[in-house]
């Protein structure tokens, strides 16, 4: 039985879980044809009908459609009553471990927790998941599905700090003197008036340019971390650690 299926849902305590594991059976029991589109939305009705959050059932679908090779398949695990035990068992040693600290604290904590190798990233994905605090779990699903979307999984994860012996160090060389740019390397006229303001001149607009696009992104900010399911301070940290690279474009473009 997969640990991260079994804590999909972000519930906080065993009364909750048995109530959930509870609601998979009846709902699975009750279906007619084994569809999972049938499951989904029989779920979701019946969940509400329990008063579980819609943010529970929709962070446990999101998963088990994400990962699952056949949905239905890893939900009837979970609908077996006679296996009830082995999730409350999975689900309590899992709350029991999970990371205790901040999003930035748990990051460090994975330094060099994967060795890059492909056949150990299920392994790694689920722990990563599993020990994930509950309040930055939507943050954990979105590392995972990064590194996921990426050509190179070790690759994509040295932007979270996570590094492994697959990600080769930077080779180190003497800087060579540079060239005279010509073609399309030549510095474009916005890029050499930018390279023309002094020091001042250029914080002033890179300051000018923060407060306008940070004016237009946190009007947006609240749609925006319920789309992503991320909480909005932490949405607002993510925003704020990459800011400059949107800025000094916008001062290019503009």
């Amino acid at each position: 039985m997969d640990v991260a299926t079994v804590t999909a849902a972000q519930l906080t305590d065993r009364a909750h879980a048995e109530r959930w594991f509870e609601c998979i059976s009846a709902e699975y029991e009750s279906l007619t044809d084994p569809d999972w589109d049938a499951f989904r939305d029989g779920f979701a009705a019946r969940a509400q009908a329990e008063s579980f959050p819609a943010t529970n059932v929709e962070a446990f679908v999101a998963h088990v459609e994400a990962t699952a090779t056949s949905p239905l398949e890893a939900i009837a695990e979970l609908a077996d009553r006679s296996r009830h035990a082995e999730a409350l068992q999975l689900f309590e040693q899992a709350t029991a471990q999970r990371f205790v600290g901040d999003w930035e604290s748990y990051l460090d904590w994975w330094h060099n927790g994967w060795d890059g190798a492909e056949d150990t990233w299920p392994g790694f994905a689920e722990r990563f998941r599993a020990y994930a605090p509950l309040e930055h779990l939507a943050l954990a699903d979105h590392v995972l599905a990064y590194a996921l979307s990426q050509p190179d999984k070790a690759a994509a994860l040295v932007h979270y700090g996570i590094t492994s012996p697959a990600v080769e160090e930077p080779a180190t060389h003497e800087p060579s003197a540079p060239s005279e740019p010509s073609g399309e390397a030549a510095l474009s006229d916005k890029e050499l008036a930018v390279a023309a303001l002094s020091d001042e001149e250029l914080d002033g607009l890179l300051d000018a340019i923060h407060t306008q696009v940070m004016a237009e992104l946190t009007g947006k900010l609240p749609s925006l971390a319920e789309e992503l399911g991320v909480p909005e301070d932490e949405l607002l940290m993510l925003i704020e650690d990459n800011l400059s690279d949107v800025v000094f474009q916008e001062l290019l473009a503009g």
